[in-house]
């Protein structure tokens, strides 16, 4: 048979591409060693046949044709040219050095390409034992790829392509096997390819201790564990799940390979079990990653080899003991014993429930006096608008409840002494200079109950999540140890900077937002402390979703009023917004004094703030009430007299007087200060305390004294 002619090494895509349709193979367009279409797979080669043609146009499947190769050659002039392997199985040899120990193991190929590290041994397709799926082998140690097989699903690369460093891909001879020339793909099959041939590299790799062997994926403890217990396992299973890939889909980019090794790995028992397929795992991972640009970015072939190793990771984990946290509140008190009566399909363990006595019921703990709850659990906020001492507030309070019994918190006694975890989602460089003034203005010279954690990721993706819950098990252990006390409080500083939202205007997301930082909470038995802001209308309250003031046990409010044109802050007070089993209302004034540090390396004094407790009676209103504009009338003749070294009585020309108004009025608005002069100009020369004669102000002394 004699061998058609390919294209010479120096062609572009067009023609590698016809040659392998008309040899029966799929081409694809590649841009460097990535496909351009994320479809390249659903593509077939050959013309349709009848039933095909029968359907509507848009039920009929992707199919090449010459006018379709042309249009992706002139759109994407130098693009590269690749091939399924679903009809061409191929191992591609990453590391050479690994070729002696599989080269007796696969067989003997004519069609061999070599790339940038490697070469690529290409085969036909089984008819017996066909490979099963993709495998990828990495090094234990190095972590980069030793082996690869390509199968469906996957492409390669072939010649003339150039590779992104600059090579060009070439058919290659292998004097081995006695190819001393190169032996391009032709239409008649090369040597098949076997799943067997795949697990014999595979045990070798691994008894050179290259790779780790893998655990065998098939049916694991499901026939052993009693139908009423599976039913419950089902049950807790689905929201899993759904939670699960909602992770991988909204993962942002840098995080999306270990939102879908934590979501794989997790479910991987479960894939064991039988209770999802492994098809189906798959096939939503897949879908989550094209959503999240995962794919995309770093492409299919990176996609399967992380799926493939965090199942294998995951294959021998047991599943959760439903008796365990919040998988005991959700599901029951445990699961069925083997020959216990089954629960109804359908429903979880009886729901528990009380009957009013008549009897006081306990009193429920707080760690600090009506301003902080005890209950592991509970969800306090701290909020106020930038600049209000929010962050100074929290890094007192963690001393007070260092400190312990014996010592006051805004004029309200600590309970109990306990430790507090601070997550510094922002900010967190000044946290310890905040923790020392605070220590020093309250008379703690000695270590405190204290740990700041730095930084957080985003806690709205589930592996950042799973990663601070093991962070806060790791300081509530120090502190057992080192302090002998236990976790009171978790602080998040702040929630914004913790969690990526995209709207904290839905309701929706704030709700589980909240349902995440109880769960942190409970993890080290502690009430969960969220610093927040307040809205630019601070009468509204909390920034956001109102779900977050309904969800909140406690909310605290760090209010004052702030200038942002002259950065000066008055009327600092302290106010509880909301409290489950106490009066709201006003605390009281607020001090933010400043706490000399000593001095930097550059000479200057170093400062921060402590948040403490001020004296009078708290008015959160006066910063609401309007003030008299007649004051900046006063103010901008004052100003002028004293520049011009005179006497009120002495007179203004009217027009230095209104520059001097539009200066120090507050407004930016150009039609607000020229309303706002109309009006006082006219108010002061009827309340006689100016006059105005010849376009100059008078200032009448005697009308001031009277008044």
């Amino acid at each position: 048979m004699t061998m058609p002619a390919m294209p010479p090494h120096n062609s572009q895509f067009l023609p590698t591409a016809q040659y392998l349709i008309s040899i029966g193979l799929c081409p694809v367009l590649l841009m460097g060693k990535k496909p351009v279409f994320t479809t390249y797979t659903d593509y077939l080669a050959g013309p349709p046949g009848k039933d095909e043609m029968a359907l509507p146009v848009e039920r009929r499947p992707l199919r090449y044709s010459g006018v379709l190769l042309a249009a992706w050659d002139a759109e994407y002039p130098g693009a590269n040219v690749g091939m399924l392997t679903r009809d061409r199985p191929c191992i591609d040899v990453d590391d050479v050095r690994v070729w002696d120990a599989i080269r007796d193991i696969v067989p003997v190929t004519p069609h061999i390409k070599r790339g940038a590290r490697g070469f690529t041994l290409v085969y036909s397709v089984h008819p017996t034992d066909p490979v099963l799926r993709t495998r990828t082998f990495i090094d234990r140690f190095s972590k980069t790829m030793l082996v690869e097989v390509l199968a469906e699903g996957r492409q390669t690369v072939l010649p003339p392509s150039i590779h992104p460093d600059g090579m060009q891909y070439e058919w290659v001879g292998m004097p081995e096997w006695g190819f001393m020339c190169p032996t391009p793909l032709d239409a008649r099959l090369p040597p098949a390819l076997s799943q067997a041939v795949v697990n014999a590299i595979e045990s070798k790799l691994a008894d050179l201790g290259l790779t780790k062997h893998r655990v065998e994926r098939g049916k694991g403890l499901a026939t052993r564990l009693p139908d009423g217990e599976r039913r419950r396992y089902e049950m807790y299973v689905l929201p899993k799940l759904r939670e699960k890939v909602a992770a991988v889909r909204e993962a942002p980019a840098g995080s999306r390979q270990d939102a879908l090794n934590g979501a794989v790995y997790a479910l991987a028992p479960w894939v064991r079990e039988a209770f999802i397929t492994e098809a189906w795992l798959e096939g939503e991972m897949r879908s989550a990653c094209e959503v999240n640009g995962y794919i995309r970015d770093d492409g299919d072939k990176a996609f399967v080899r992380q799926l493939d190793k965090a199942l294998d990771d995951g294959w021998n984990v047991e599943l959760p003991d439903l008796d365990a946290g919040r998988a005991a509140q959700l599901m029951g008190t445990a699961p069925l014993a083997s020959g216990a009566p089954a629960v109804a399909a359908g429903y979880a363990a009886p729901v528990e429930f009380w009957t009013y006595d008549g009897t006081l019921p306990p009193e429920e703990p707080e760690l600090i006096r009506r301003l902080l709850p005890a209950a592991p659990g509970s969800l306090a906020f701290v909020a106020g608008k930038s600049g209000m001492g929010k962050s100074f507030y929290v890094a007192a309070m963690a001393v007070a409840l260092g400190i312990g019994v014996g010592t006051t918190f805004f004029g309200h006694p600590v309970r109990e002494r306990v430790g507090t975890i601070i997550i510094a989602a922002e900010g967190a460089g000044g946290m310890r200079a905040r923790l020392f003034a605070a220590a020093q203005a309250m008379g703690a010279t000695n270590s405190l109950p204290i740990v700041v954690v730095p930084s957080c990721g985003n806690l709205s993706i589930e592996a950042d999540r799973a990663a601070m819950q093991g962070a806060l098990m790791r300081a509530a252990e120090h502190l057992r140890l080192v302090y002998g006390v236990r976790v009171g409080a978790v602080v998040l500083d702040t929630m914004l900077a913790a969690f990526g939202m995209e709207d904290e205007g839905a309701s929706a997301e704030a709700q589980k937002v909240c349902g995440y930082m109880r769960d942190m909470a409970v993890t080290v038995d502690a009430i969960m402390v969220a610093v927040h802001h307040v809205g630019k209308d601070d009468t509204q309250g909390m920034r956001g979703s109102s779900a977050f003031y309904a969800a909140a046990d406690y909310v605290v409010i760090c209010g004052g009023v702030h200038d942002h044109v002259t950065g000066k802050t008055e009327n600092r007070f302290l106010a509880i917004d909301k409290s489950r089993n106490d009066t709201t209302g006003p605390i009281s004034n607020v001090v933010l004094e400043i706490i000399g540090l000593g001095i930097n390396q550059y000479g200057d004094v170093r400062t921060t703030c402590f948040y403490r407790m001020g004296e009078g009676e708290v008015d959160p209103m006066a910063h609401r009430r309007k003030p008299d504009k007649s004051e900046f009338f006063d103010k901008a003749y004052d100003i002028c007299i004293a520049r011009n070294a005179g006497k009120p009585s002495d007179g203004l020309p009217a027009l230095e007087l209104r520059m001097q108004f539009d200066l120090i009025y507050p407004s930016e608005n150009l039609a607000t200060k020229r309303k706002a002069w109309e009006r006082l100009k006219d108010k002061m020369l009827s309340s006689k305390r100016y006059r105005f004669y010849q376009d100059i102000w008078f200032r009448e002394t005697i009308g001031v004294t009277s008044a």
